[in-house]
């Protein structure tokens, strides 16, 4: 017997093609590339940026370079500047107790190797800043035996300096800066360690001296930057994480024969620019 009631057939086809439209769209949904606990592949997905924090690879985008600077000729006798027991010398009891050498030029004898060379950028890039929220550890320096220890030293703009006196003596630290001031500071015996810091880059490195012992110097430089080395005992040196492109570094020892020279190097992505061996010479006439 038909049902004769055209608003209930009306009502029975609206719901068929309602369920009908229901089922195509789910379907499509759970086809979806997208959806579906990961059932699918995306073929054109976007690659979103980095979120804030999430670590990237910062060596695809940047170089290495290296070297080695070496004595060229004969190499010199080290110097005494002070011989062990000499009674002429201030303080004979703590700072005569042992040879003090010239440390103004250190030659590793085998590889020829040449300590205590600076190499490094003199400004900073202009596609380089600081990592958000940087911490840069404090350096240390030491007199001990009337020395400082270490005879060279890089440190950035605004990093902490600590100076720690050994010695059962006071000294009168007088650093020499160009950019920043110089000032003179006495540090007692088993005194706290003096902290200091500089707010300004220097162009080179600058002599720290004793004026109580007038043989005692150390070099400093500042930076605003990381990319500074100084030569190993063997006259290795390495600086990474420099921007790619061409750089010109600064090239300077406190000896006479090596001051300021230049070098210019191109760096590529994600490679290692090795200088071989840097001669260190007298420079031409």
């Amino acid at each position: 017997m038909s049902d004769s009631n055209p608003l209930r057939n009306e009502t029975q086809g609206f719901r068929a093609g309602l369920f009908f439209v229901g089922v195509v769209l789910g379907a499509v949904y759970w086809l979806s590339p997208t959806v579906g606990n990961g059932q699918g592949k995306s073929e054109d997905k976007v690659a979103k940026p980095p979120e804030k924090g999430v670590a990237v690879n910062v060596a695809a985008k940047t170089g290495v370079v290296r070297g080695r600077i070496v004595y060229q000729g004969e190499i010199p006798v080290p110097r005494l500047l002070v011989r062990q027991g000499d009674p002429s010398v201030k303080d004979s009891a703590i700072a005569a107790k042992f040879d003090i050498p010239d440390e103004s030029l250190i030659i590793d004898p085998e590889s020829r190797g040449v300590a205590n060379v600076y190499v490094y950028l003199a400004e900073r890039p202009e596609d380089w800043t600081p990592p958000e929220n940087e911490k840069l550890e404090g350096r240390t320096v030491v007199q001990k035996g009337a020395r400082y220890y270490p005879h060279a030293l890089a440190a950035r703009t605004n990093q902490r300096i600590e100076l720690q006196n050994e010695d059962p003596l006071p000294h009168n630290t007088h650093p020499n800066p160009v950019s920043n001031v110089r000032f003179g500071q006495v540090i007692a015996p088993a005194d706290e360690p003096q902290r200091y810091v500089f707010r300004k880059p220097e162009k080179r490195p600058f002599a720290v001296v004793c004026d109580f012992h007038t043989w005692e110097k150390c070099y400093w430089l500042i930076t605003d930057h990381p990319f500074a080395a100084i030569t190993d005992s063997e006259g290795r040196f390495e600086i990474a994480g420099l921007p790619q492109g061409p750089h010109t570094f600064t090239l300077w020892h406190e000896s006479d024969d090596f001051k300021q020279r230049k070098l210019e190097v191109k760096l590529d992505a994600g490679k290692t620019t090795d200088l071989g061996s840097i001669p260190f010479q007298q420079p031409a006439e």
